[in-house]
Order: structure tokens, then sequence, then C-alpha cells
């Protein structure tokens, strides 16, 4: 494997120059608002005398160009399409996160906490459902369930009881694909869907498109060479037109599940 190695702490140019105040106000992997180029990744490719470095730096330069023409044209596709909305909804089926590679470091970067009760039932959401489902982690058609209640209503008496079960007792199922394969993300492309079914009917009620590049380690261009940057200088630009809403339950505020879109359309009971 050959390697593009450019050694350096890695400086967002696009950060330089706000206050201390604004830049906490935004989250990590929204910092790309613009293109990432390989000035403002890598400082050593800002000299006008490069020598040695030119042709790593040229490397990154074509890598990073091609990454942002391919999240233009997959953005144009990127949004919300809502059918229908459905109020008084007692809780959800999250079916299981489809597989990833071995290989892939940053797995469901927006979704790794959709298959946790925690992300969408009351009392730990403030407007919660009270019935949560998903897959079984090992055993296949088994549905996991985790139902929530209280006996005078309230968060401090609210208890939590769980079964197994072959089928889901939710009427509405939660899914997330994959809109890039393996050979685009090893490149740093992905693009991911959430679609919200009606499962008595099978009718899909809405869907949520989304794409965004990340520059890391275990990023390879098309080439084959290994676009080598710091492991802490991780950057991800998303689709400049649409991406998903901010979280304050995680400190960098980049979610990791669903729930603001689902309960958007699926209000809780």
């Amino acid at each position: 494997m050959r390697v593009l190695a450019i050694v350096g702490v890695c400086v967002l140019g696009l950060v330089a120059g706000r206050s201390s105040a604004q830049s906490r106000e935004v989250p990590e992997y929204y910092r790309a608002q613009e293109p990432l180029t390989e000035k403002n990744l890598f400082p050593e490719c800002r000299g006008w005398f490069l020598g040695d470095l030119k042709e790593p730096c040229d490397k990154a330069r074509d890598h990073l160009q091609y990454l942002e023409q391919q999240l233009l044209e997959r953005c144009m596709d990127a949004g919300e399409h809502i059918v229908q909305k459905v109020t008084g909804v007692e809780g959800v089926y999250v079916k299981s996160l489809p597989p990833t590679p071995k290989w892939r470091y940053s797995s469901n970067h927006f979704h790794r906490d959709d298959t946790s009760y925690s992300s969408y039932v009351w009392p730990q959401r403030a407007n919660g459902y009270l019935l949560y489902e998903t897959g079984h982690h090992r055993l296949p058609n088994i549905v996991v369930q985790t139902r929530v209640s209280s006996i005078d209503g309230t968060p401090r008496n609210a208890t939590f009881s769980s079964r197994e079960s072959t089928i889901p007792e939710a009427k509405y199922e939660i899914s997330v694909r994959y809109l890039t394969t393996d050979k685009e993300q090893q490149h740093g492309l992905f693009g991911e869907e959430v679609v919200i079914k009606d499962i008595p009917s099978g009718a899909t009620i809405a869907t949520r498109k989304f794409f965004y590049y990340i520059v890391e380690n275990h990023i390879y261009d098309r080439n084959g060479y290994a676009v080598s940057v710091p492991k802490r200088s991780r950057t991800i630009r998303a689709c400049p037109n649409y991406s998903p809403e901010l979280s304050d339950r995680y400190t960098d505020r980049r979610p990791r599940e669903s729930y603001d879109f689902v309960s958007r359309v699926l209000e809780p009971k």
C-alpha cells in the first residue's frame, strides 16, 4: 500500500479568526462550512516552495476536489420527504443497523445510538415514546421490546420492562440504509437514508437523505494512496443545503440518532 504521507498537526483554516466563544458554538463536524482543501488541512501545503511535499500535497488536493464534487452532486437529492405525519404514537420499532465493513473506522457517525432505547423513550426524552423495539443484536427474527410505565405519570416513578418477541408490537418502523458503496466509503464519501414506514400497510410515510465526506485515517484515494491525517483532525463536511439537526445531548452537538426527525413525523403520545 502506497502512503501519501503529510506529517503535522491539522489546523483548520476555516476556524481561524473566530473568537473562542464563537468556535465553541460550532460543533466539530460542522466546522467544514466551506470545501476542504489541502491548504486548510495541512499547514505544510501552504508554502510557495513545497519541494518533496509537492507530490503528496497535489494528491491530497486532487482527492479533496473529487470528494467535494461527488458531495455536491449527491446533495441535490438530500433533504426530507414527509408524506404523512402521525400524532399520539405510543412507540416505534427501530430495525437493526445494516452491517458496516470491518475496516470502516467511522461506522454510523449519525446513527450509532439509534439502537439504544434511551435515545427514544420517556423520561430520557422529555416527550419520548412509551414503547421502543429493536432487533436482537445476535439472534435474527427476534425483537427486543422496552416499555415504560409510571404509576403517577411522573419521571420519578417511571419503570422499565423488557421482553423478547418474534414480531414488533409498534405500528411504525424506522430503518437506515447506506447510499454509497463500500468503495466510495473507503474514499471517505458517505450517504444515509432514514425511512419511516407504517408496518400494517407497508407504506413509506417519510424519508430523510443526507451525504457527507470525512477526512481521517483509513481513507484512501482512487489510486490507492492512504490520505494520512492525524487521528484527532477528523473533519466532516456535510451537504451545505441539508444536514442533521444539532443535538444538545452530545458535547460536540453531533447527533448520533434520528429521534428529532422521527418525532416530528411520529409525534409521541
